[in-house]
C-alpha cells in the first residue's frame, strides 16, 4: 500500500474513531443515571472522562498527519447518542445494552485496523495510540458482556432498567406468550381465567426485576439482624444469582445499605464473568 493511500486510510479511521468516541462519551454519561451503585456511577463518569482524553489524542494525531479533525464530531456524537437513547427507551434493557456493545465492537475493530495501518507506515506513536484504544475498548466490551450475563442470570446487574425499558420488557413478554393462550382460548377459557392473576403478577415482576421477598423467604437465615459486614460475608457465600437477587431486593426495600448492595452486585458480576468466560 503506498504511503499516501495508507495515510488517507489512517486519517479516515481516526476521524471515525473520534466521532464514535464522542457518542461513547455521551452514552456513558447517560448510563450514569442507571447505575445501581455509587461505584458503577463513578466508573461510568471516569469512562466518559477517559473518552474525552482519547478524543483529544485522536484529534491531535489527525493534525499530526496534516489533516483537520471533523468540526461536527462532538455535535454528531451528541446527536447520535441522543437519538440512540430515545430509540432504546422503546427496547428491552438487554437490547439497549446490545446496542452499546455493537458500538464498542465497532470502536474495537477500527482501533485494530488502525494498528495494522500504523505498522504499515512504521509509526510507533500511532501504534502506541492504537494499542491504548484496543485495550480500552476491549475492557468496555468485556464489561458490557458481563452486564448482559448479569441480566441473563437474574441480576442484580450493574445498570438498572429505566421505567420505559421495564415496560418494553413487559410488552415483549406478552408478545412471546404461548400461542395457545390465543389460539386455544375457546377451549381453555375457564382455565386461563384462573391463571390470569398469577400471570399478570409474574409479568409485572418481570418488568421491574423482582418482587420484594419477606425476611423469612430469604436464603440467609436471620439476615434482617445482620450488620453490613456480616451481611456482605453472607451474600458472598451464595452461589445462585437468584438467591442474591432476592437478598438485594429485600435490602433495597428496607435498610438500603449501599455497601451491601455494591458487594452483592460485585459478587454477581464475578459469577457472570465466570459464566461467559470474561477474565
Amino acid at each position: 500500500m503506498p504511503t499516501t493511500t495508507a495515510t488517507n486510510a489512517i486519517i479516515t479511521q481516526l476521524r471515525a474513531l473520534a466521532a464514535l468516541t464522542n457518542t461513547e462519551i455521551m452514552i456513558a454519561e447517560t448510563r450514569t443515571a442507571q447505575a445501581r451503585t455509587a461505584a458503577v456511577s463513578k466508573e461510568l463518569r471516569e469512562n466518559a472522562e477517559n473518552g474525552r482524553k482519547r478524543t483529544k489524542e485522536i484529534e491531535d494525531t489527525i493534525r499530526r498527519f496534516g489533516a483537520v479533525p471533523a468540526f461536527i464530531g462532538p455535535v454528531a456524537g451528541r446527536i447520535g447518542a441522543t437519538l440512540k437513547t430515545v430509540f432504546e427507551q422503546a427496547q428491552p434493557f438487554d437490547e439497549a445494552v446490545l446496542g452499546d456493545l455493537a458500538l464498542e465492537h465497532q470502536l474495537l475493530g477500527r482501533s485494530t485496523y488502525l494498528r495494522a495501518l500504523a505498522v504499515q507506515v512504521d509509526d510507533e506513536t500511532l501504534t502506541d495510540l492504537a494499542d491504548r484504544l484496543i485495550t480500552a475498548h476491549q475492557a468496555t466490551v468485556d464489561w458490557l458482556i458481563t452486564v448482559l450475563a448479569e441480566e441473563a442470570l437474574g441480576g442484580p446487574a450493574a445498570l438498572r432498567r429505566t421505567p420505559l425499558q421495564s415496560a418494553a420488557a413487559l410488552a415483549t413478554t406478552v408478545l412471546n406468550l404461548p400461542g395457545g393462550w390465543v389460539t386455544n382460548i375457546g377451549d381453555h377459557l375457564a382455565e386461563s381465567a384462573k391463571q390470569v392473576p398469577a400471570r399478570v403478577s409474574e409479568l409485572v415482576n418481570f418488568g421491574r426485576g423482582t418482587a420484594t421477598p419477606t425476611a423469612d423467604e430469604l436464603p440467609i437465615e436471620g439476615y434482617d439482624d445482620l450488620n453490613a459486614s456480616a451481611a456482605i460475608d453472607a451474600i458472598r457465600s451464595l452461589r445462585n444469582p437468584k438467591d442474591i437477587r432476592s437478598v438485594v431486593a429485600f435490602e433495597e426495600a428496607t435498610k438500603d445499605r449501599t455497601t451491601v448492595v455494591s458487594a452483592a452486585q460485585t459478587h454477581v458480576a464475578a459469577i457472570a464473568k465466570d459464566t461467559v468466560g470474561v477474565s
